[in-house]
Parts: C-alpha cells; sequence; structure tokens
C-alpha cells in the first residue's frame, strides 16, 4: 500500500469512528457520506448519500455504510470528477432510480438515447447494449452507484 492509500485509509477510519460509530444502535444498515469538515449525510443507499453530498457541494466525502463499512469499501466523491458523476447521477436518476423497486441489485445498460437494458450481471447488459453500438451510454448496479461509462464499446 502506498503512503497515499495508507493515510487515505487511516483517514477513512478516523472519521468512521468519529462520525459514523455513534449513528450505528440507531441507524445500522443505513449508508453515510461524511465530509472532510465532518458533515454527515444519511440515508438508504450509497446513491442517495452521494448525491447529498453533491448537492451540498461537499467533494471529497467519504461514504460507509453504517454498522459494516468493509462491506462496500470506501470511496471518495473525487473533485475532479464531479462533473462526470454530475452527468451519471443525472442519467441514474431519470432512467435507472423509477426501476429500482422491481429490479433492485440488477444491472442496467442506458444508451445515450435513454434506451435501457437490464440483466443480471455486466458483461449480460454489455452483451444486450452492444447491438445499438453507441458510445456515451452507462451501465449502472441498481441501488447502487456502480458506474461504468461506455467509451467506444459497450
Amino acid at each position: 500500500m502506498t503512503a497515499s492509500n495508507q493515510q487515505h485509509m487511516e483517514q477513512a477510519i478516523r472519521l468512521y469512528k468519529r462520525h459514523v460509530k455513534p449513528l450505528e444502535p440507531e441507524h445500522s444498515g443505513k449508508y453515510v457520506a461524511v465530509a472532510l469538515d465532518g458533515a454527515i449525510f444519511l440515508g438508504d443507499s450509497h446513491l442517495e448519500v452521494l448525491s447529498l453530498a453533491v448537492a451540498a457541494e461537499q467533494y471529497g466525502s467519504f461514504v460507509f455504510k453504517v454498522g459494516d463499512w468493509y462491506s462496500i469499501g470506501v470511496e471518495r466523491t473525487p473533485p475532479e470528477s464531479q462533473a462526470r458523476f454530475e452527468q451519471s447521477l443525472k442519467v441514474y436518476q431519470k432512467y435507472v432510480k423509477p426501476l429500482e423497486s422491481e429490479h433492485w441489485g440488477k444491472f442496467a445498460a442506458v444508451s445515450p438515447d435513454g434506451e435501457v437494458f437490464l440483466g443480471r450481471s455486466q458483461s449480460e447488459v454489455t452483451d444486450l447494449a452492444s447491438a445499438p453500438a453507441k458510445s456515451g451510454g452507462h451501465i449502472f448496479k441498481v441501488g447502487q452507484i456502480a458506474v461504468w461509462k461506455r467509451n467506444k464499446r459497450w
């Protein structure tokens, strides 16, 4: 682990212990984004807390799952990819979020013209979406903000 990665992990552990651990008794299983200034954004999904942090311009926030943060790891909202994240978030909210209740955990490929392809795996939606073969699409895991941006080929 590089010195930078080690510092990142140590900072994440400090933030978790200080700001998230106290939330465990009441909010176990929820998601939380913790900004570097200590602001907390609590919600039901990874996407929700990332959206709240970005809306509050808290780029660089750490995201945890309360009581089980190792299960999703630690992720930061990177300032250098703010525009890309916001664009992906808009695509997710418009086309994928309405599908959450029936398709949670599946994968969704969204073409640039808004056509949505659902499948059980990333490779399945990649295969389904390759027929239109348009660049600029996105692949999401429904209910999460795990995002794959399509460049030349799915």
